[in-house]
């Protein structure tokens, strides 16, 4: 039983005529009706009433559609997981990020990574800049979103979009008046920022 048997049936039994099935199939008429009589001959079984009037389904017939239907499905995945496979389309990627890309661009990159390639499954893990770069250098990881700079021997880096570090200020601050606040407008004030061991870049920027 071959796939093109079971096309020539499925195209033959949804248009019930030679002809337009012949022609969806892209082949000559005698041809088709050779792989329907190969078919039956396979499965020994009458597949199809033929008569001057047309062709109908026989009750065997009936009954194998959906089977032959279910097979040409399964063949087309088989062929898609294949091609997809080749293309490095199928698999795990390894992806490790900084806690600032959770509010919207982590969540963003998750959607489109589903619906474009849903066969690649993501490995999340939150983790440091520098802790991510050690990670590539030793094939832990394969993509990191960190935040720059960063230079590490054998890590290739590009900007994906830039923030902006903004002061939290009490209403009644005077700094509040001003239209922006430069470094050094805050030159011997408290301030609480993250402790550095969550997160050493951004700590050392700031």
């Amino acid at each position: 039983m071959e796939l093109k048997h079971l096309r020539a049936f499925a195209a033959l039994a949804e248009e019930l005529h030679f002809g337009r099935a012949a022609e969806r199939l892209h082949i000559v008429q005698p041809a088709l009706s050779a792989q329907i009589r190969a078919l039956e001959d396979d499965v020994g079984a009458q597949l199809f009433e033929r008569d001057r009037h047309g062709v109908e389904l026989t009750e065997e017939g009936a009954l194998f559609l959906p089977e032959a239907l279910a097979t040409l499905r399964q063949a087309g995945r088989a062929r898609e997981v294949l091609q997809q496979a080749a293309a490095g389309e199928v698999g795990v990627v390894r992806l490790a990020f900084v806690s600032s890309v959770l509010s919207q661009l982590l969540p963003a990159l998750v959607r489109q990574m589903e619906q474009r390639y849903p066969r690649i499954e993501l490995e999340l893990k939150d983790m440091p800049s520098l802790l991510q770069a050690r990670a590539l250098q030793d094939n832990a990881l394969d993509f990191g979103l960190v935040r720059l700079p960063l230079s590490v021997p054998g890590v290739h880096t590009r900007m994906l979009f830039e923030e902006s570090l903004v002061v939290a200020l009490h209403v009644d601050d005077p700094l509040c008046a001003l239209r922006r606040v430069q470094p050094q407008d805050l030159a011997g004030r408290p301030a609480l920022v993250l402790a550095r061991k969550f997160a050493p870049g951004l700590h050392d920027q700031m």
